[in-house]
């Protein structure tokens, strides 16, 4: 039987299989037709920026647990657990053991707590300050206009969004530089503490 004019919509991993370009343009097709037919969708995915571009409200699961409900705003402005600060966004948030920050920048944090901080708030250099962190160079990738920028520290990674990257080459030292207050500190657990 075929339902003419259905209420909800069950889409699982509609897109999965095509190409980049067609993926692009077949979730401007599906958001058309959600908008024609006005019913709810339930749309599948694990592809977090398809997740983000074409919801209204988005589900992150983390072994078969809910971990938020929210808008995409919402789930990258204000994440709820440290996995979702860290799965959400492009690219998504930093978290640093308070441990690891310049000693300026972890008074009155809680040292046992991950604090999370934007790519976009972070900025880098070629040359050390008083409240730099110095990271391996990794890689760096045009993004809209401006450089992601990423660096290594034994286990930790740091990404950054900027204006200008440094010149450097895979290894060398880059100097990331993060705000005085972190957007969000987390508990061992993973739960939200401010």
């Amino acid at each position: 039987m075929i339902a003419p004019r259905p209420a909800i919509l069950l889409f699982d991993e509609p897109l999965s299989n095509l190409d980049a370009k067609l993926r692009v343009e077949m979730r401007t097709e599906l958001l058309r037709v959600h908008r024609a037919t006005g019913a709810t969708s339930v749309y599948v995915t694990h592809d977090r920026v398809e997740a983000m571009t074409m919801a209204t409200h988005v589900a992150v699961l983390n072994g078969g647990r809910v971990e938020q409900f929210g808008s995409p705003e919402d789930l990258v402005r204000n994440p709820a657990t440290a996995f979702v600060a860290t799965f959400v966004g492009t690219p998504p948030a930093n978290l640093v053991p308070v441990s690891s920050l310049p000693r300026e920048r972890a008074v009155d944090l809680p040292v046992d707590a991950p604090a999370m901080y934007r790519p976009e708030d972070l900025s880098a250099s070629a040359e050390p300050s008083a409240v730099s962190m110095a990271f391996d160079f990794a890689e760096a990738s045009p993004v809209a206009g401006r450089t992601m920028l990423t660096g290594t520290q034994g286990a930790l990674r740091l990404t950054a969004v900027v204006d200008a990257a440094p010149r450097r080459q895979i290894g060398d030292k880059v100097h990331f530089t993060v705000p005085k207050i972190p957007a969000a500190l987390f508990a061992q657990n993973g739960e939200r503490l401010s």
